[in-house]
């Protein structure tokens, strides 16, 4: 077999054929796992800053069981989305809607590419508000170390997010073929995978340091029982699992595609993320209790190191998480706009679309931070 390594056929002296640190890592274009790191990526976001404090809501163990309803909400949604496609032959989520719905209620079809706008404009805002907060925090937590006071401009949230913005954001939102941002999303995978365990350590410290008296209390929360606050929670949960915009762009880069292969590719991406969740959840609550922050990042140790690193790498999931929001909220506006027939033309128009997209995002994360 061509793709066989370290094979005993081999006949002597042949050298055998070392995989690549990408293929490796599942970095390779097309591979299984590059699909899940984009997919995944969609799915984290800004979603688990505000995860552990909605739990919270619902008591320690009530809020984590009810993460688990809400991802198989999302697998089987996101196997709804397949089905539906392989019934009607179309490779697209607006294209998915306007064979199933816009055929009988025409009218429907806008309001799906203003509902896809609204959710994924609203992602960019929150992504910049975060990236610039966190930055800001940063330099004001390690003081004149880090920013001596006339420099203290250089790291304001609106500069912050300026430079971030146009050029960092903008470059990767411009990028057309989205299996081209695994390299960021595999920063993500691993970036959350580390802010998990950090958290996790952290606890089994605390509890080793007071006997568990701390993390007894905390799985000791009671629900709320006010059924407005109680509601009030649940957007979160599911904010939390909101990929379906970008899972046929996801699955797209497939070298091999297989319905059993996309469906290893779901299962990976929303199990992967049920982990995390429950991880993270689990920690906050367990370190911080009812004091648990609406972001969960003001809650941790300004002082530790650690914490730093976590924080930086929070930042990396944003980053992430940014472009692949962007795609589909450039592509609500583009596809209410008839372009002519010129391929230069369609492309120098979706990337004014793009950059009037994160332009815009840029002025509302300024002008409006609360």
């Amino acid at each position: 077999h061509g793709d066989t390594w370290l094979s005993p056929a081999a006949p002597p002296g042949a050298h055998a054929t070392t995989p690549s640190i990408t293929q490796l890592l599942g970095l390779d274009a097309g591979s299984m796992r590059a699909c899940v790191y984009n997919l995944f990526s969609s799915v984290l976001g800004a979603g688990v800053l505000g995860l552990p404090y909605a739990a919270r809501t619902y008591g320690f163990f009530g809020g984590l069981l009810l993460i688990v309803p809400f991802a198989c909400a999302s697998l089987y949604t996101l196997r709804l989305l397949q089905w539906s496609a392989n019934i009607v032959g179309v490779r697209g989520y607006r294209e998915l809607c306007a064979v199933t719905l816009a055929l009988r209620w025409r009218w429907t079809l806008p309001l799906i590419s203003v509902t896809i706008f609204c959710n994924t404009f609203g992602s960019l805002v929150v992504y910049l508000i975060v990236l610039g907060d966190l930055v800001s925090q940063f330099a004001s937590s390690r003081g004149a170390a880090v920013a001596p006071p006339p420099a203290s401009w250089l790291v304001r949230p609106a500069l912050v997010i300026v430079v971030l913005g146009c050029f960092l954001l903008l470059p990767l939102s411009l990028v057309k073929d989205l299996t081209r941002l695994r390299y960021t999303s595999f920063l993500s995978v691993t970036s959350i995978l580390y802010l998990a365990g950090l958290l996790g350590v952290r606890c089994v410290q605390a509890a080793v340091a007071d006997g568990g008296e701390a993390a007894a209390e905390a799985a000791r929360m009671r629900p709320a029982r006010e059924v407005p606050v109680l509601l009030g929670g649940l957007p979160t949960f599911i904010y939390a699992f909101s990929c379906h915009f970008n899972f046929f762009a996801a699955i797209a880069g497939l070298r091999r595609s297989s319905e059993r292969l996309i469906v290893r590719v779901q299962v990976a991406s929303i199990g992967l993320s049920l982990f995390v969740y429950v991880a993270v959840v689990g920690a906050v609550l367990l370190l911080y209790g009812t004091g648990t922050r609406a972001d969960f990042l003001l809650n941790l140790d300004e002082t530790d190191v650690a914490f730093d690193v976590a924080k930086g790498a929070y930042m990396l999931v944003l980053i992430a998480a940014y472009p692949l929001n962007c795609h589909p909220c450039a592509r609500a506006l583009l596809e209410g706009i008839r372009t002519p027939g010129a391929a230069a033309t369609a492309e120098l128009l979706r990337a004014a679309t793009t950059a009037a997209v994160v332009g815009l995002s840029i002025v509302l994360a300024i002008y409006c931070p609360d």
